[in-house]
């Protein structure tokens, strides 16, 4: 069976002297969020992961290895200019008195809030996004606890009385001194025009409410800017969400490469080699030995095995194995760009387990085989997948046989080695089987992913597993995904 790596990415490769390989080692991180902020300006909040890599002149896949996600590239844009707010409002300013240093800093901050363009792109939808609010908050939280810090400095000094509270008087002023100095004319230039100074103020407001407050951020926001009714104008944005709420949207993805395609399509399955890293990896095991449960109801899911289900409603960062873009670029090849997930789950098999019985994952939708496919299904290595810890046993081509039969003696059969980090993707119609762990003391870890067609009602009940509160959370192409 060939293995296949991933592409080089495009920046280039250090070890083949690529003089774009200095890129790769320093200043991609740089140079995606500096892309992403551009593209999120010109977007109005809006840009994808693909037009971001290509204005960063870097591949789509590398802006994932450093930043996991969308939702983590937007948290990062947003730690990026609450870091250079924040360097601003530490900084030190020269004055005789307290009062005189601390009107400086602020007009310093207000300068560059109101002179910054990113500023009203995160006023806008973008500030409302699950991973930007979370960011936002907790990017704030800082400034206020600094703010905090001096109003304790003046009120040692003896210019502040000493009744305030340092905490609640450093979040009104955070939330009040910019409307007083924009009133005065702080800010220099020409700055945004009276509607964006007018939202901006309301941001400001805003700040500190939490959830609570954004109905009424919303209604405000749609007064001064003229936003009080969405125009459905095609059947595109009728299907694409136009309430702005858990809108679908189609994940950026590579598209797989021919040969990794010719031997899916021939063989019902391929080994992708390397996909995850070993820090990503000793995150993940660590992430689901916290969530293994008892050892197994039955034989096939295994009496020495401890599984977990239910995956997207477990820590947020195991998500990476259901949308990694290497598994959306090949449902969106081999079976649909809006598949659904049908299970997601971890199974560790321990020491002396016995092998399971020959099954497909797609045989719960009893269509007539062979047929149009039904589903996709991905085994992810977190540990070896050898000989002697269960390796999964497959039936080359089995994904094409009749129904009714099922795998004999006589059908030849072969072994999915795997190291942590790879992946096997095959047909849900594919004969596939976990086999016997012989040895005395070593488990596998594995997580199981399968997808189904959107028409499919899914394995597990993905609805009442994760209830909408984690959705919210979760990474974009994580909604969509489980229907949403």
């Amino acid at each position: 069976m060939t293995a296949l790596k991933p592409a080089t990415p495009r920046g280039g490769d250090p070890e083949a002297g690529d003089p774009k390989a200095g890129l790769l080692k320093g200043g991609a991180r740089t140079a995606l969020l500096d892309a992403a902020r551009t593209a999120l300006i010109a977007g109005e909040g809006d840009a994808e992961m693909a037009a971001i890599a290509r204005g960063a002149r870097l591949s789509t896949g590398l802006a994932y290895h450093h930043f996991g996600s969308k939702a983590g590239l937007l948290a990062a844009v947003v730690e990026d200019y609450y870091a250079r707010c924040a360097a601003i409002a530490n900084a030190r300013y020269d004055a005789a008195s307290w009062k005189g240093r601390e009107q400086a800093r602020t007009a310093a901050v207000l300068a560059f809030q109101l002179d910054d363009p990113f500023t009203a792109t995160l006023m806008g939808p973008l500030g409302r996004t699950p991973a930007v609010t979370a960011a936002e908050a907790a990017c704030t939280a800082r400034l206020i606890e600094r703010g905090a810090a001096n109003i304790d400095n003046g009120q040692r000094s003896g210019e502040l009385p000493a009744g305030l509270d340092p905490m609640l008087t450093g979040l009104l002023a955070w939330r009040v001194a910019p409307v007083r100095l924009r009133r005065r004319g702080v800010g220099g230039g020409a700055g945004p025009t009276p509607a964006a100074r007018r939202r901006l103020d309301l941001h400001r407001r805003r700040a500190g409410q939490g959830a609570a407050g954004a109905d009424k951020y919303r209604e405000a926001r749609a007064m001064t800017t003229g936003e009080t009714r969405l125009t459905v104008k095609s059947q595109e944005h009728l299907y694409g969400g136009p309430a702005g709420r858990f809108k679908q949207k189609r994940t950026d993805a590579p598209a797989p490469q021919e040969q990794a395609l010719e031997v899916f399509d021939r063989h019902g399955y391929v080994v992708l080699k390397g996909l995850l890293d070993t820090q990503t990896l000793g995150a993940l095991k660590q992430d689901l030995h916290a969530c293994l449960g008892p050892a197994g109801r039955n034989s096939f899911e295994g009496f020495k095995t401890r599984r977990a289900y239910a995956l997207p409603a477990k820590p947020a960062r195991l998500g990476v194995l259901a949308a990694h873009p290497a598994i959306m670029g090949f449902l969106k090849a081999r079976l649909h760009d809006q598949p659904l997930l049908s299970a997601f789950l971890a199974i560790n098999i321990g020491p002396g387990e016995a092998g399971q019985i020959a099954h497909h994952d797609d045989g719960f939708c009893q269509a007539p085989r062979p047929g149009p496919m039904q589903g996709l299904s991905v085994i992810w290595a977190i540990d070896p997948f050898t000989a002697e810890t269960v390796a999964t046993r497959v039936w080359p081509g089995s994904h094409t046989w009749a129904s009714g039969r099922e795998p004999g003696s006589d059908d030849p059969s072969a072994r999915a080695l795997m190291e942590p980090g790879d992946a096997i993707v095959f047909h849900g119609g594919f004969w596939h089987a976990g086999g016997a762990n012989s040895t005395k003391d070593r488990y596998r870890l594995a997580v199981t992913v399968q997808y189904c067609a959107p028409w499919l009602r899914t394995h597990e009940n993905m609805s009442l597993s994760v209830s909408p509160g984690i959705v919210a959370q979760l990474q974009d192409a994580l909604p969509s995904l489980l229907g949403y």
